[in-house]
């Protein structure tokens, strides 16, 4: 659709809409997928592993919203795969001794299944 602007024609489509009228539907262009309620956990687990232990670095490395992060900590913390660490005001997480024996068979089952040349964690 477009809109008559004096002598100027603007388009309503984006980018990416254009691009798919002029290129074949055949085209491999990656497709961004949503990530599995697992994989954000996993996501968690690897990011807080690697040394993100306060909650809004978690969110960042994570890519999160602040409501998911939430949600996903209670549920890692449930599981008994997190610690909560109370720095005075300030809460800080690590990893426990089944949090990260869960992540390593998650990475090991990962390997196995798509093989070592595909990247796991590179969403980012």
């Amino acid at each position: 659709m477009h809109i008559r602007n004096g002598t100027d024609v603007i388009s309503r489509f984006t980018l990416d809409q254009q691009l798919d009228v002029l290129t074949p539907q055949t085209a491999s262009r990656p497709v961004p997928a949503r990530r599995s309620e697992l994989e954000i956990r996993m996501d968690m687990l690897r990011v807080i592993k690697e040394g993100a232990d306060k909650p809004t670095q978690v969110m960042y490395k994570a890519n999160l919203s602040w409501i998911a992060l939430q949600a996903h900590l209670k549920l890692l913390l449930s599981g008994g795969l997190l610690r909560e660490v109370e720095l005075g005001s300030r809460k800080t997480y690590e990893l426990t001794e089944k949090g990260q024996k869960i992540l390593l068979d998650y990475e090991r089952l990962v390997e196995q299944m798509l093989g070592p040349l595909t990247p796991v964690f590179n969403h980012f």
